[in-house]
């Protein structure tokens, strides 16, 4: 009993210094990273390659690109495309590719997406997308990085036959996709 008396105050002494010693390391790491984010650049395109010779001949990239459900407007300003909507209803894996069609630099911030049944979401992150980059914009809850962007939403926003269309901080509509 004079054991437990004699030492454990220098226990919970040790206990509690300990603690305080990781919380503060660990607040250190989180704000160390959380600026390290801030100053990433834009992803750069990456090209894929295929096995299929036809399918990298400019005929078939033509088609495909002349093909695309997306739509951009004002010629001459940098151009953008919704690529693609996957996931649609299912929170978890619901996101929206955009990429950067033009030859310039193009910042998302005061963007918005539409849907023909939603309210507007704003996009708050300043991504700035380099030439033939690409951003995935997901509905589910996480942390913005140069790569993607989360609008920490409860439920999923799209649905099949919905109208997408993205808008430009003076409310031009630049890109536009039907959900199949």
């Amino acid at each position: 009993m004079a054991f437990i008396k004699k030492y454990l105050p220098f226990i919970l002494l040790n206990i509690a210094i300990s603690a305080i010693t990781v919380l503060a390391v660990l607040f250190i790491w989180d704000w160390h990273q959380k600026s390290k984010l801030a100053h990433v650049p834009a992803p750069q395109p990456t090209a894929a390659i295929s096995n299929t010779p036809s399918e990298n001949t400019p005929e078939a990239i033509s088609t495909i690109s002349t093909t695309s459900p997306s739509k951009t407007n004002q010629p001459g300003e940098s151009q953008v495309s919704i690529q693609l909507i996957s996931g649609m209803g299912d929170l978890n894996l619901e996101y929206i590719l955009i990429k950067n069609t033009g030859n310039s630099k193009l910042s998302l911030l005061d963007w918005s997406l539409r849907g023909s049944e939603q309210k507007s979401i704003h996009i708050k992150s300043d991504i700035t997308l380099n030439p033939g980059g690409a951003i995935k914009i997901y509905s589910k809850t996480g942390t913005d990085s140069a790569l993607s962007i989360y609008l920490n939403s409860q439920q999923a926003y799209w649905k099949s036959g919905i109208v997408v269309t993205l808008h430009d901080p003076d409310l031009v509509e630049r890109a536009r996709y039907e959900i199949p």
